[in-house]
């Protein structure tokens, strides 16, 4: 026993529990391997099947490492891999909550409002201009209130699209939108401006009827931070 003795991945010594170094590796590959695919310096992508398959092993893996000494270890995890903070928080009882949609919501204005305060209060307070918000609309994107103002400074162009369509929501204001066809120019123009978005896509319903509305994309803003470290 004073090396430890191995069970179902666990270093088993008398006064505590640890987890063996391959099951470690493993999940840093997957961690690694999403990284690769999804991430870059300044943005996220979270399509539904990567982010799903993100979810469940961390999850997993997270419920496994429960039975030993690994909060230290979990940390280093979430240091190494700056961007799990985004996607997720843990709560004070060890479990994991996605990040990428609200709890709890009773109208489209009340999607928009969540994903504006939560994404924005992690921006630097010196960024040089607030989250700005796409949201769908069925078969639309669409910008609202200050979002769409700050949003036509910068790319006056996109307002002369000959799909450019009005739009009006209680509690959201004034806005626009176009085809989602128009949403990869869209986010070309304001990466190119350098301003911070999301992009809030619909994905089926939630229990009471209403439309559920996910993260699917998360530029950051050429001033800020980089959601990758540079790790030997």
């Amino acid at each position: 026993m004073t090396d430890g003795a191995d069970f179902l991945g666990y270093i088993v010594r008398p006064q505590y529990r640890l987890v063996r170094r391959r099951v470690v590796g493993n999940l840093r590959e997957k961690l690694a391997a999403f990284e690769q695919a999804q991430v870059s310096a300044q943005h996220v992508r979270l399509p539904l099947a990567a982010r799903e398959a993100l979810r469940a092993t961390l999850a997993s893996y997270l419920g496994h490492f429960q039975h030993a000494e690994t909060e230290r270890l979990i940390q280093q995890l979430f240091n190494r891999y700056p961007w799990l903070s985004w996607l997720f928080r843990r709560t004070p009882g060890g479990q994991l909550r996605s990040n990428w949609q609200p709890m709890s919501v009773t109208s489209l204005r009340s999607q928009v409002d969540w994903f504006r305060q939560s994404f924005a209060a992690d921006l630097r307070p010196d960024a040089a201009a607030p989250l700005i918000t796409a949201v769908q609309l069925g078969s639309r994107v669409a910008l609202f209130g200050g979002d769409a103002k700050r949003t036509q400074q910068s790319l006056p162009w996109a307002w002369r699209w000959r799909s450019t369509r009005h739009e009006q929501r209680q509690g959201l204001g004034e806005g626009v939108s176009w085809p989602l066809s128009h949403l990869k120019g869209l986010g070309r123009g304001l990466r190119k401006a350098g301003l911070p978005y999301l992009f809030v896509a619909e994905e089926g319903y939630l229990p009471g009827g209403m439309k559920r509305r996910v993260l699917r994309y998360l530029f950051l803003g050429s001033d800020h931070d980089p959601l990758l470290q540079v790790r030997a």
